[in-house]
């Protein structure tokens, strides 16, 4: 599009220049020319732009239709604790259970490949994932974090990770839980590769959607970490040249996980129950605790002491 509308240009700059040089001899650029060819080349661009820009709108109207359409497709599962998601029955069984429910996938694939969310009672949610994954094998194999919450970013949850390739049996398993409402709710996934990218990818993407379109009546505030959020303070009096100098530092807790680490520089950060995470530096992280009112931070190897 662009290499013909640029030729297009240049054939039409050729005539002008041709039309000026007649009974002259040779070829002259006059200002007249100048600038009928600079308001060629603007009209050209903004045909350009403009054809682009039908293109992304076509293409968008296209992308909203096929979304639509699927949204129409797909079932809406409720459960009694007043959670509800969204699936494709065309490629998703559902089982009702005890405590929750089992999405299976039923399009092609090997083994077993499902998500099966439930609620228990009476646990905190590390608790229930120790339970949960110590069936999995070794567990110097499992990847432990902390994150948001499926489908509530304000809420916080705890994620536990075994690979297919780490697997004894071969089959991936993706644990997430988080208190919820009394108790925790929790996500228990396992997929079985294929061996092909295409087929694997799909199974990954439809369990995922089941996950991602989960929706709550209402999530009530996580208590875990209650005492947790605030701005915790520290002050330095130095002696330079004589005079006495006094620096505050800050670590400022938000209920949302957020933070900043108010030093030499302002960092902001996301705390998990173990970790202040640089929220902009993905694996930089420092270690800290709480004891009473006193945060204690980990600063290279120097523990740092800041009050509530």
């Amino acid at each position: 599009m662009k290499k013909k509308a640029g030729m297009i240009f240049a054939a039409g700059l050729l005539a002008l220049t041709a039309a000026c040089g007649q009974g002259t001899g040779k070829t002259e650029t006059t200002p007249e020319a100048t600038a009928a060819a600079t308001t060629a080349a603007a009209e050209t661009k903004a045909a350009e732009t403009k054809a682009e820009e039908m293109k992304t709108a076509e293409t968008k109207a296209e992308e909203t239709k096929a979304e639509e359409t699927k949204a129409a497709e797909d079932k809406v599962y409720k459960n009694s604790k007043g959670w509800q998601v969204r699936y494709d029955p065309s490629l998703i069984e559902v089982k009702e259970e005890k405590d929750g429910a089992t999405f299976t996938y039923t399009g092609e694939a090997e083994g077993t490949d499902k998500v099966t969310i439930s609620f228990a009672e009476g646990k905190q949610p590390e608790e229930l994932l120790y339970e949960l994954t110590s069936s999995w094998g070794d567990q110097e194999k499992i990847d432990r974090s902390e994150g948001f919450f499926p489908g509530a970013p304000e809420n916080w949850a705890f994620w536990r990770v075994m690979n297919a390739d780490t697997a004894s049996d071969g089959i991936a398993r993706t644990a997430i839980a988080g208190e919820y409402n009394g108790g925790v709710l929790y996500f228990d996934v396992e997929t079985t590769p294929t061996g092909d990218d295409a087929t694997d990818m799909q199974v990954s993407d439809v369990l995922a959607e089941v996950i991602d379109s989960i929706e709550f009546e209402n999530f009530e505030p996580q208590t875990m970490y209650e005492y947790v959020p605030g701005t915790y303070t520290q002050t330095i009096t130095e002696e330079i040249e004589g005079t006495d100098t006094t620096y505050e530092y800050s670590v400022i807790l938000n209920k949302d996980h957020s933070g900043k680490i108010c030093m030499q520089d302002d960092i902001d950060i996301y705390w998990s129950s173990i970790e202040l995470m640089d929220a902009n530096t993905p694996g930089v992280a420092w270690e800290y605790d709480i004891e009473g009112d006193n945060l204690m931070l980990n600063q290279d190897g120097i523990w740092l002491t800041f009050t509530k």
